[in-house]
């Protein structure tokens, strides 16, 4: 009896001292929640990728795709045609892993533009969630790689949806099919 007391209290001491304190604060690490680099199993590839549908003036984009690529291990780029249209979309819709109010969600990508003067399009990164929305867009001019980074905050609301778009538009009156951006390696955290 005495032994088994002993070894009950031995067990309970080391349960008590190996158990982590519930109440430490959880991990800031970011959680990836969305990856693209155009290409599926070394192919070129849309996967996860959607065109809006035509509609008020916009039209399909034109894509292609590049083996002109930022020094990062992808394979891929997407080259992305200025519309002769009104404007073009391309958009990738996910979900949050750990949905809750507070949350901050950061979008980088790489891109690059020829001719590197032009600057018409965005890469907004929106928020939905319980009919609310929060939108941020990046984008930039460069004849070189450049990786842009898009933060979105929302407090007021826990989020149940993201879209990442590539949103185009004619650089003028008319439009010059030699005019196009590059776009690699789009990634969403959540933290």
């Amino acid at each position: 009896m005495r032994i088994s007391i002993i070894l009950l209290a031995a067990l309970s001491i080391f349960l008590i001292g190996s158990c982590k304190d519930s109440s430490t604060n959880p991990s800031t690490s970011p959680i990836i929640i969305m990856e693209s680099n155009f290409e599926n199993q070394v192919e070129p590839s849309l996967s996860g990728w959607r065109d809006i549908q035509p509609a008020n003036g916009w039209q399909a984009i034109k894509v292609s795709f590049s083996n002109d690529v930022p020094l990062n291990g992808t394979r891929w780029s997407l080259k992305v045609h200025y519309p002769d249209s009104l404007g073009s979309n391309l958009y990738y819709v996910f979900k949050p892993i750990l949905p809750s109010q507070m949350r901050h969600y950061r979008l980088t990508f790489w891109y690059k533009g020829y001719p590197s003067t032009f600057q018409n399009y965005d890469v907004p990164l929106v928020v939905y969630g319980g009919g609310a929305s929060f939108a941020q867009a990046g984008g930039g001019s460069s004849p070189s790689w450049t990786q842009d980074t898009v933060t979105c905050y929302a407090p007021t609301f826990v989020a149940d949806s993201l879209i990442v778009a590539i949103d185009v538009f004619r650089p003028g009156a008319v439009s010059d099919s030699s005019q196009y951006i590059l776009f690699s390696s789009f990634k969403v955290e959540e933290y």
